[in-house]
């Protein structure tokens, strides 16, 4: 592990106004964003295309019972609409359970929607995923099988896939360590590890543990980059404001580097002023684009999520992290060069040959 006792390599400004994001419940209260962008957009069985595809969780003041996994659409990145999507798309549970932390992967035409499911007070935290390749109909759900035991071990899984299904999850029974998984199906997941991402920075002042977090990786040069909620102070979990965001960035997702400045802090004014949770983001176009959680108040209950983003120098502008969706598949420069090299070999033996065979057929007339 690194950390790097110097700023992030961009910060963010704190959205001016929340984005205009409707819940089933009608509050239009909610957290845990998680995006898919779609640069020429996706249309399925909507009626109209759209660009921007985010899963979350409806949080009325912070009444769990409608923390029921929920997606929304956008032509912008700051109004979203329901179109012909029926919310919640994961149904509600009995009283004494709850659904929560969402995340959502786009994967050959299909959509996974990955989710908790706890007991109320929680002593078991089980994994589901329902599929969808037009986000109207979704599967029955399928349990995910996780070798992490206790109460809370997964919370605010960030999943991707490329080539193999890969997982970062906060464990609270292992002290809050970041685990990292991987599954051939997404089902069977196999513990490869913890990661080094420290459990507790110091921040503004005070010591702040990590709680939600957010992992993707970029298609062309392959590094991680981590947006990670670090803001749970003394041990309780949150929402012990302030809340702050902070980046990290990984070669392989279990080595990282962690820069101790955020990349986002609450305002101190307005609708984020206190709080800021789980948040997602893109990579694209040499920015980074981020969708963040954010509250007025320290105990939570009118949360709203807000866009903001960055423009970068350390990405180069053909590169985008894997929830940026139906780009067309970039070449690999040694296969391409590999090609050009054996046919320019072929070419001169062949001609080497003509003119061998001309030069004996000469001598032999003569």
């Amino acid at each position: 592990m690194k950390i790097k006792l110097t700023a992030p390599p961009f910060t963010l400004p704190n959205a001016s106004s929340y984005c205009s994001i409707p819940t089933y419940d009608g509050s239009g209260i909610l957290l845990h964003p998680d995006i898919i962008f779609f640069p020429t957009g996706f249309k399925g069985g909507l009626s109209d295309i759209y660009n921007y595809i985010m899963a979350y969780t409806p949080y009325p003041n912070s009444n769990n019972d409608y923390e029921n996994p929920s997606i929304v659409v956008g032509k912008t990145p700051t109004q979203f609409t329901f179109d012909n999507i029926s919310n919640p798309v994961v149904p509600p549970l009995p009283s004494g359970q709850f659904h929560s932390d969402s995340d959502i992967i786009y994967k050959d035409g299909t959509f996974y929607l990955y989710y908790r499911l706890c007991d109320e007070p929680v002593t078991y935290t089980k994994v589901y995923r329902r599929k969808s390749t037009d986000l109207i109909s979704w599967s029955d759900a399928e349990l995910c099988n996780i070798p992490l035991t206790g109460a809370e071990p997964v919370v605010s899984p960030a999943i991707i896939f490329d080539g193999k299904w890969k997982m970062w999850c906060v464990n609270m029974e292992a002290g809050y360590q970041v685990a990292y998984l991987e599954s051939d199906d997404g089902l069977n997941w196999t513990l490869i590890g913890y990661t080094d991402i420290p459990v507790a920075l110091t921040i503004g002042g005070g010591t702040r543990k990590i709680w939600h977090i957010d992992v993707n990786k970029t298609r062309l040069s392959g590094k991680y980059y981590g947006l990670f909620a670090y803001g749970t102070e003394n041990g309780t979990p949150p929402y012990n404001a302030p809340i702050y965001l902070i980046w990290a960035e990984s070669d392989d997702g279990l080595n990282w580097t962690v820069y101790d400045q955020p990349v986002l802090s609450p305002s101190g004014v307005g609708w984020d002023s206190a709080v800021l949770y789980r948040s997602t983001f893109f990579i694209y176009n040499r920015k980074v684009c981020v969708f963040y959680s954010g509250d007025n108040s320290p105990s939570g209950g009118t949360w709203h999520v807000g866009y903001t983003e960055a423009e970068v120098d350390f990405v180069n502008s053909e590169d985008a992290t894997l929830n940026v969706c139906g780009l067309p598949e970039a070449p690999t420069p040694e296969i391409v060069g590999l090609t050009e090299l054996i046919g320019g070999t072929l070419a001169t033996l062949i001609l080497a040959e003509f003119l061998r065979k001309l030069h004996r057929e000469r001598r032999r007339k003569t």
